[in-house]
């Protein structure tokens, strides 16, 4: 199913146990997915435009899925991934469009301030560079928001994605961790937002460190490859055609 990580970054995740209870076994059954990778899903189109459809304020691409994601459940609707189905995803080789704005933090601080309520903080946490950042107006968002009488982020975490790892607001500090006796290693996460901090000896190349941890978590694994390079997951899953639905 789909998940987040707290710097607005789609995430793949295994299905927790009360979705395989709700399938009871049944693979083909459609999956309950707290958010969508977003370039593939089928949605009624008056539906659509009903739930406020893209935010026009948002600049190429980027955090419009999770937008959407939190905004169908939130605001009365079900996002399910169509186990069964087939999509082809053809890429180009090339961009049809450029852009010198930072519009990954554009984005997704326009996705925190309508949508994260007080786990915002936890997202400029991850991402400082984004309190710089001009986001525009998001006024009609919030009227939209408020419009649609939605439901709040902490209902989402409770009932949709109870999975999450909230940070406690009560840490010592968050940042990097370097040992400094050796100091072209570090601490590395994956790259997996403030989920369980694991521990990777790797090179601190150019292409930096994920630098998006916290120590929140007791348990840390221990994990010592020996390579040259940053370690980072990639998802290998199909791709499957999301479904939306309104359930008021």
């Amino acid at each position: 199913m789909g998940g987040f990580s707290w710097d607005m970054v789609f995430r793949w995740k295994s299905l927790p146990q009360r979705e395989l209870t709700r399938r009871h076994g049944d693979n083909s059954m459609e999956v309950r997915s707290p958010t969508m990778a977003g370039g593939l899903f089928a949605m009624d189109r008056n539906y659509f435009f009903e739930l406020g459809a893209y935010d026009l304020g948002m600049d190429v691409w980027g955090s419009e899925n999770l937008e959407i994601s939190f905004r169908i459940w939130m605001c009365g609707g079900i996002l399910e991934i169509a186990t069964c189905s087939t999509i082809a995803h053809v890429y180009r080789k090339t961009f049809p469009y450029s852009s010198k704005k930072d519009v990954g933090h554009k984005n997704a601080k326009r996705l925190a301030e309508v949508w994260l309520d007080e786990y915002k903080d936890f997202f400029y946490q991850i991402s400082p560079p984004a309190r710089a950042i001009d986001m525009g107006d998001v006024s009609s968002r919030v009227d939209l928001r408020n419009r649609l009488q939605c439901k709040s982020f902490k209902w989402f975490l409770e009932t949709v994605y109870p999975e999450m790892d909230v940070p406690s607001r009560d840490y010592i500090a968050h940042g990097e961790i370097r040992n400094m006796g050796s100091k072209n290693r570090c601490v590395d996460n994956l790259g997996d937002g403030l989920r369980q901090l694991g521990l990777v000896c790797t090179r601190a190349t150019a292409r930096a460190v994920h630098s998006t941890g916290s120590l929140t978590r007791e348990r840390m694994r221990s994990n010592s490859p020996e390579r040259g390079e940053l370690l980072d997951a990639v998802s290998r899953d199909k791709y499957k055609l999301v479904l939306v639905t309104d359930r008021r």
